[in-house]
């Protein structure tokens, strides 16, 4: 699998491990770019055969506080609603573990209510 690097997130492959790190601290929110780059990166993570475990990490204190309020009005909601729904589709199929540091906030209930998600870790 190849490494990538967008504006938000990042993707390293190393012995079957591809870790991915999301950049926008300090709650590391969810914006339209930040999600098309999300679902790009694990779309990449997903073509690797060698794959074993997708690790879901972030910048900063806190894993992410969910999508973007900004982005939840009648202009922006129906470009998210797609974006958001082929990500957590691209995630159930893959085994994940999320390295969610920080205080539980906001969005990052969706986080964990995804299927795929096998396990995280709280610890601040």
């Amino acid at each position: 699998m190849e490494t990538g690097h967008w504006a938000n997130v990042s993707l390293a492959a190393q012995n079957g491990v591809a870790r991915l790190t999301l950049h926008r601290p300090p709650a590391n929110v969810l914006n339209l770019e930040a999600l098309s780059e999300l679902t790009v990166a694990i779309d990449d993570a997903s073509m690797d055969g060698t794959l074993k475990v997708l690790v879901l990490t972030a910048e900063g204190k806190h894993f992410s506080a969910g999508v973007d309020v900004a982005d939840h009005t009648p202009e922006r909601v129906g470009e998210m609603i797609p974006i958001f729904d082929r990500l957590c589709r691209l995630l159930s199929q893959l085994p994940c573990v999320a390295r969610a540091v920080g205080s539980p906030s906001g969005g990052q209930g969706q986080w964990r209510a995804t299927p795929g998600i096998l396990g995280q870790d709280l610890r601040g």
